[in-house]
Formats: structure tokens, C-alpha cells, sequence
């Protein structure tokens, strides 16, 4: 009789099974990079020289440059998540949103990019639809910014004109404007951003006039 019970058998097809998890994240990782440097548009080509992949093995992978964006803008929404800073609290509320907006640039890099790319992709990106409403990134990211104001106006989430005006502000395509269409640095357009916010949520809160009235006296 044969013990069989000291032998293991190793699962067929493992090691292929981690070369292509692997080859995958890197062509993943390189249509990401090309997209961060303004490459929306790049091709499969490309995308493979990236990688350092052949054209056969990326198209084995992605037969559509649609699906290559859908990876990415699918890798983008958990690093971003990752990146989107939590808020913290400040003795000063306004303080409080100009640190947020400073520490959420990363953030604003990575997701106003990818976005951009799934919106002028020449075709229609699966799982990508701008008409949509809000998914769990931009979700997050209107909470955390209605948290930040609230401690300067609590009564803006009831204001629908206002609430209309901040969401606008704050949405990454804006972003992207100010990055690439006013050539702002990250760090002068989460300023600009910031400000714009304070404008929309400070001058109706109890603390405007007195700031206003402690501006003036400098």
C-alpha cells in the first residue's frame, strides 16, 4: 500500500497563474503613468513600450485600448481612496481647509487625470459612464469636504445654491483646469481651490464679518 498521506500535491499552472497577475499590474501601471504625464489618448503601443511587454502579450491582456483605461481608472479609484486625506481637526477651521486641500494634491493628481482619460476616451469605456451619479470616490470626497466647512458654516448643506457652487469647485475635473488649461502647480491650485471653497462656505458664516473686519485693520 502506498502512504500517500506525507505527499502534497502543488497546484497546476501556479507560477503562471503569478506571471500574469504580474505582467498585468505592470501594463496597468504603465497606461497609469502615461496617463499622469497627459498621455490620455496613448496607445496600445504605446502602453506595451511602457511595459516593456510585447504588442501579442498586451493584447492578450487588453485587445481594446477601452479596456486598458477601464484597468486604470479601476487601479485609480482604490489608490485614491488611499490617498484622499481624512480631516483633521484645527483650531481654525479655515486653517483646516487650506492643510486638507494642500494634502489632497496627490489625490487630485492621480483621480482628475484618470477621469479625464475615461471622458475623452474615443470609446466608450466599460463600467465608465459620466451621466452616471456620484460613485464611492467622488461620495467620499464631497463628505469630507462638507465636514471641513461645516465647522465654518453648518448650515451650508441646506443651502442648494451654494451646496451646487462648492460641489463644482471641488470636482477633480476642476482640477484638471487649473493644473493643465491656467498651468497652476499642485501646490498654487490646491491654494486656488481652498480659496474658492472659503468664498463659497466663509462670507454667510458667523465668522465672515469679523474676519473681514480683522483684514481691514491690518
Amino acid at each position: 500500500m502506498v502512504a500517500h498521506s506525507t505527499l502534497r500535491e502543488k497546484p497546476l499552472g501556479d507560477g503562471r497563474l503569478a506571471r500574469t497577475i504580474r505582467t498585468r499590474g505592470r501594463i496597468v501601471d504603465a497606461m497609469l503613468s502615461l496617463v499622469l504625464e497627459g498621455h490620455a489618448n496613448a496607445s496600445l503601443i504605446e502602453i506595451a513600450a511602457r511595459a516593456e511587454v510585447t504588442e501579442r502579450t498586451l493584447f492578450n491582456h487588453f485587445p481594446d485600448i477601452s479596456v486598458a483605461i477601464a484597468a486604470a481608472l479601476a487601479r485609480s479609484r482604490e489608490m485614491s481612496q488611499r490617498l484622499m486625506p481624512e480631516v483633521a481637526d484645527h483650531a481654525d477651521p479655515v486653517v483646516g481647509v487650506l492643510a486638507w486641500f494642500d494634502a489632497a494634491a496627490p489625490f487630485y493628481e492621480l483621480y482628475s487625470a484618470t477621469r479625464w482619460a475615461a471622458l475623452v476616451a474615443r470609446r466608450p469605456v466599460p463600467g465608465f459612464d459620466a451621466r452616471q451619479g456620484k460613485g464611492l470616490v467622488l461620495s467620499r470626497l464631497e463628505a469630507r469636504v462638507f465636514e471641513l466647512c461645516g465647522g465654518i458654516d453648518p448650515t451650508l448643506r441646506a443651502d442648494a445654491r451654494r451646496r451646487a457652487a462648492l460641489l463644482t469647485l471641488i470636482d477633480p475635473l476642476a482640477w484638471r483646469l487649473l493644473r493643465v488649461q491656467q498651468g497652476l502647480s499642485p501646490k498654487k491650485a490646491s491654494q486656488a481651490m481652498a480659496c474658492g471653497v472659503l468664498a463659497v462656505c466663509g462670507e454667510h458664516s458667523a465668522a465672515a464679518p469679523a474676519r473681514r473686519k480683522s483684514r481691514g485693520t491690518r
